[in-house]
């Protein structure tokens, strides 16, 4: 259980340092876009903003867009989101933390098989108390559910 902690702890740290650093870029991108945006406010922007500011955005917009491959670009951001996904899985930490929650896993069904097989809890499963509050349950239940009609039915 200790060593559980300890690796859970572990990827815990690790997954925050990665956060950390994408919260860093994610500041850092922010703040790109705000300088940029402040540049095209000021007047130094594109083809697309100038025609904007002169009220001409909307046919510049089709211009622009009539060159643009929608098919040949949406085909490349997804293969550069599966490089991504691949390349995440095969980071270390990734493999290391994948690998020690199959371990847990194989661990926690180990450890619960072990104790259903024990002597304990099979003697309490066949023990009189046992199978006294089973019928009993068994009882109440056909007790309620009898009054259940009962009452359905006036």
């Amino acid at each position: 259980v200790k060593e559980q902690e300890e690796q859970h702890e572990k990827v815990l740290q690790e997954a925050e340092q990665v956060f950390g650093l994408l919260n860093e870029r994610a500041k850092k991108a922010s703040g790109e876009a705000e300088a940029q945006v402040k540049k095209w406010e000021e007047g130094d922007g594109g083809e697309l903003l100038q025609a904007i500011s002169k009220g001409e955005g909307g046919a510049k917009l089709q211009e622009m867009l009539g060159q643009v491959d929608m098919q040949s670009m949406a085909s490349q951001y997804a293969q550069q989101a599966q490089q991504m996904a691949g390349d995440l899985q095969n980071q270390e930490w990734v493999k290391d933390a994948s690998q020690r929650a199959q371990a847990a896993v194989a661990d926690a069904q180990q450890r619960g098989q072990e104790l259903y097989n024990s002597e304990e809890v099979q003697g309490l499963m066949q023990g009189d108390q046992l199978q006294a509050a089973m019928q009993a349950g068994q009882e109440a239940a056909s007790s309620a559910a009898s009054a259940a009609q009962d009452a359905m039915s006036k």
